[in-house]
């Protein structure tokens, strides 16, 4: 093989959507030589996998070049014959998904029985084509120290990739596959400009716009992280695209256990905490500086090998994650136990130097309550009762005068995954994955009643995600290839609150008699009060607003097929896709109500949100009846065609178009509608003309045509 000392690689892309999509496989390529350096023609070329001593034949062209796709990843032995040449053979090719590897092979006159062998390295730079990619192989997958053992981690050795800790939606939605959710960014754009794909089928999260799950790290054999790409196959996604592609049987049988054990009797406790704790304990404080309860355990098992030798391969394997982390403690603002008692002289300050009094309630007829730390009398029944919800004051101060410790969090996940590896024939090679993965995660906050905070929507979620990939290859001949994948993936969530199934709160405060309030028992729970313009920052913790979603989620069908020419100097790809899309949600906004104090258009009633609050001056309010049910659904479908051109032994161009129609998203039951601020009116989808976008109510873009161009150079 001859060597390359240098390679320079550049390339210009046309796409407005650079991110690559789904594929699984390999190729190697390359040309043949004799000892003068002229192309040879009409060569054998063996491509084995050693694992599975899978075989593919083809015949050098022309030009002596040859190419075989759809390699699944592996390490290969690539072999050169013709009658009176010696035989040449490369060792130890690695191939990876979605790479082009090449080996030129050099023969010389001989005896076909003489072999003359050389052992291939994995070059460091693209040949073939111009793009920007990462692979992170198994031994990187297994050694590295990745955040919480999240395969989404591993991305970030992507240029450009870096981690986003801005709370996003993407990165709270990861939080709840594993703990300590990590969230990727690419070249500055957001977290939920990525896909992901598990085995070249899409793996998405409909509700946070970031992967349904994290496989195991046992289970992984790469990642392939891309970041841009010329090539007209790939599209649909701004930022990065993500392809985990799983292990398979060789012809050995490969077994694995394991069990990464966190322990906080393993923990050291930091001396400034336990300095704290003792002054603590010493004063006869609450004692909030405790070592924290962490204890997370993941195990699991797998095995792989044949089922068949040479013909039928398998992998399986399981993981479970068991975890609780409890001991830490948080601080809120809670009314202080006068304000509880009517006695607001704690308010009174220079910005509002008297309580206002807009119905005379005290009789002065100036306006102003006469006593401020004397009106329990005016204090409205329904807020005595929320009061009792909320915990008394555990230290003197008017900010910040309540802690306490946090419930518990724990998480518990099951994974498996199974897979098989079939060679039907010399032309025909299938294989099937199967992924299944539960996740169930609790997330506690200091007051059980109130949720884990405004950013969040419930204690529990229950996760129930399946993976499908199924691929067939078939070989038409040396240099027509053929390769047809089909995949299913479904993402649903359930969730609950503290008080689901449990305690009816808005019904014993009640405020069932003024207000139409759920009586869906997966809804129970306390209503929203938002108090506002309080000139003491004092105030009820953020009670939740709204329902939990049960379910959120949906599937995705996908079917690929991708054909492969070889002929001369040219690589020809063509191929389409076609997605279906279903999402379902359900969830009844505000189901308990939603209360606002303080946020009058000029301001509190009484000069104190608070205040408005506790003598019942509510400044607005809404509750949801019917629950918000909806089922939309799209089709994607795609088309490219792609030609690598072999210029040069030492030049490639890579030509492409592409084709995308995003058919807009459609109601199942035309559960929708939308203001025509035209017409003044409301247009339902149930009814909606062609002129009106239709059931979608709005129109599809058919125009989004992709050229791509690059070239990658290797003096």
């Amino acid at each position: 093989m001859k060597p390359s000392y240098s390679l320079l690689t550049i390339c210009a892309l046309l796409a407005v959507q650079p991110a690559r999509a789904q594929e699984i496989t390999g190729s190697i390529s390359g040309e043949v030589h004799d000892t003068s350096g002229s192309v040879m023609p009409g060569v054998n070329v063996t491509v084995v996998n050693i694992g599975t001593n899978v075989a593919k034949v083809v015949t050098t062209g022309p030009g002596g070049t040859y190419r075989v796709p759809f390699l699944i990843f592996g390490t290969y032995t690539v072999t050169a014959e013709l009658a009176g040449f010696k035989t040449s053979r490369a060792e130890n090719v690695p191939v990876s998904t979605s790479q082009e590897a090449r080996v030129d092979l050099t023969l010389s006159v001989g005896e076909v029985s003489e072999t003359v062998t050389i052992t291939a390295r994995e070059g460091l730079l693209k040949t073939e084509e111009a793009s920007i990619s990462t692979t992170v192989d198994q031994q990187m997958v297994t050694d590295l120290p990745l955040v919480g053992r999240q395969i989404i981690a591993a991305t970030l050795l992507s240029p450009g990739a870096y981690f986003v800790n801005n709370n996003s939606k993407a990165q709270r939605d990861s939080g709840f596959v594993r703990r300590n959710g990590v969230s990727l960014s690419v070249n500055g754009l957001t977290d939920i400009s990525n896909k992901f794909y598990f085995d070249g089928i899409e793996g998405m999260n409909f509700d946070g716009g970031t992967r349904a799950f994290d496989p195991s790290l046992e289970s992984v054999q790469e990642v392939k992280v891309f970041i841009n790409s010329n090539s007209a196959e790939y599209g649909g996604a701004a930022g990065a695209t993500v392809n985990v592609v799983t292990k398979s049987g060789t012809n050995q049988f490969h077994g694995h256990g394991y069990d990464y054990l966190q322990n906080d009797l393993l923990n050291a406790f930091q001396m400034d905490a336990k300095n704290l704790r003792a002054r603590q304990i010493a004063s006869n404080q609450l004692v909030t500086s405790n070592k924290p309860v962490v204890r997370n355990n993941t195990f699991g098992s797998g095995v792989g090998g044949p089922i068949r030798k040479d013909r039928i391969f398998f992998f399986a394997n399981y993981e479970g994650i068991r975890g609780t982390r409890s001991g830490q403690f948080g601080q809120r603002t809670v009314p202080t136990v006068k304000m509880r008692n009517g006695d607001f002289s704690e308010l009174i300050t220079p910005a509002l130097p008297a309580i206002k009094d807009p119905l005379n309630l005290g009789g002065s007829g100036t306006g102003f309550f006469p006593d401020p730390a004397n009106m329990k009398r005016f204090i409205d029944p329904t807020s005595l009762k929320t009061l009792q919800l909320v915990p008394l004051p555990t230290n003197g101060a008017l900010v910040n005068n309540f802690q306490g410790p946090i419930s518990p969090a724990g998480n518990v996940t099951n994974e498996v995954i199974g897979r098989i590896d079939y060679r039907l024939s010399d032309k025909d090679t299938f294989y099937g994955r199967y992924i299944y993965n539960f996740n169930h995660d609790f997330v506690g906050d200091l007051f059980p009643l109130f949720g884990p905070g405004s950013s969040d929507r419930s204690y529990k979620r229950n996760r129930h995600n399946q993976n499908v990939s199924l691929s067939e290859t078939h070989i038409f001949s040396s240099n027509v290839f053929n390769e047809f994948r089909a995949g299913w993936n479904r993402s649903l969530t359930f969730e609950e609150l503290e008080t689901s199934f449990k305690t009816d709160v808005g019904a014993q405060l009640g405020i069932g008699d003024q207000l139409p309030l759920t009586r869906n028992p997966l809804e129970w729970g306390p209503p929203n009060y938002a108090i506002s313009q309080s000139s003491s920052a004092l105030g009820l913790p953020g009670l939740r607003t709204g329902a939990p979603w049960n379910p959120n989620g949906g599937q995705i069908w996908q079917y690929a097929d991708n054909l492969s020419i070889i002929k001369g100097k040219h690589s020809l790809k063509a191929g389409v896709t076609i997605m279906r899309r279903n999402n379902v949600f359900i969830e009844t906004l505000t189901a308990r109500g939603a209360f606002g104090f303080g946020g009058a258009p000029g301001g509190a009633y009484t000069g104190d949100g608070l205040v408005d609050f506790l003598l019942g001056y509510i400044s607005s309010a809404s509750i949801g009846q019917a629950p918000l049910h909806g089922q939309p659904n799209q089709f994607w479908n795609s088309g490219y065609v792609q030609d690598d051109i072999k210029v040069t032994p030492y030049l490639t161009v890579n030509l492409g178009l592409r084709y995308d129609y995003f058919q807009r998203w459609k109601e199942k039951h035309d559960h929708w509608a939308s203001f025509d601020l035209a017409s003044n009116q409301i247009d339902y989808a149930k009814n909606a003309t062609d002129a009106q976008g239709g059931r979608a109510l709005q129109f599809s873009d058919p125009n989004k045509f992709g050229p791509r161009f690059g070239f990658a150079w290797r003096p």
